[in-house]
């Protein structure tokens, strides 16, 4: 029940950020005309349940994630329908619960809240109509919780490590929905007695506008 509020209140404050925009965002009348310059600021909410098994990465199972971040894109880059980018994020919120399968006989963990930062972001953006796009990612950052997470031994500072791909469809006043897919990892590389880390397979949903910047007097 708990993570079902966050989610609700998730999908609150994502609905708050789509309507309070128009202040802030100066978007074109055609996306395929949208400046270089400026930025394209997304917010968006994921969601992964039951963490995947490895051998080299995340070795944790039966944890839940539940994202609340902000993806950032400046265009580095542009030939035709190609786009190259500068994309960090922000995480402001980082849910991850303890889903104990039957029969595990691991001891259940508290639910952890982290929030974070991926500086180093680079992204590859097609536009395969005026209004459709995909668009691939990956990111490298950290995320700080507020305990010791996956296990005692491990640490509540922890970096993280990101790839994946969205669909965008934009319409003709610049605003943008998306869907998408992310794999995310996340460990404190052995800067504690344990490391074992936790992967996860993120769905994403976000909105989106594009911000050209201060406006010049």
């Amino acid at each position: 029940m708990r993570l079902h509020r966050t989610v609700a209140t998730a999908l609150a404050l994502l609905a708050l950020l789509a309507r309070a925009h128009p202040a802030l965002a100066q978007a074109p009348s055609d996306s395929a005309e949208r400046a270089s310059t400026g930025w394209d600021i997304q917010p968006s909410i994921g969601v992964a349940r039951h963490s995947p098994v490895g051998y080299d990465w995340g070795i944790m199972a039966d944890r839940s994630h539940l994202f609340v971040g902000v993806d950032l894109r400046a265009t580095v880059l542009h030939l035709g329908r190609v786009r190259l980018y500068y994309a960090p994020s922000l995480t402001p919120l980082l849910v991850l619960s303890h889903d104990r399968s039957d029969g595990s006989s691991e001891p259940q963990r508290s639910t952890a809240h982290g929030a974070g930062v991926a500086p180093f972001g680079v992204g590859l953006g097609v536009a395969l109509t005026p209004r459709v796009s995909i668009f691939g990612a990956s990111r490298v950052g950290f995320i700080q919780f507020d305990r010791v997470i996956p296990v005692p031994n491990a640490a509540t500072f922890n970096v993280t490590l990101e790839w994946g791909a969205e669909l965008e469809w934009r319409s003709r006043t610049g605003r943008a929905l998306t869907v998408g897919y992310k794999f995310h990892h996340l460990s404190n590389v052995y800067t504690a007695m344990e490391n074992p880390g936790v992967d996860a397979n993120v769905f994403t949903a976000g909105y989106g506008w594009h911000w050209r910047g201060p406006r010049r007097r």
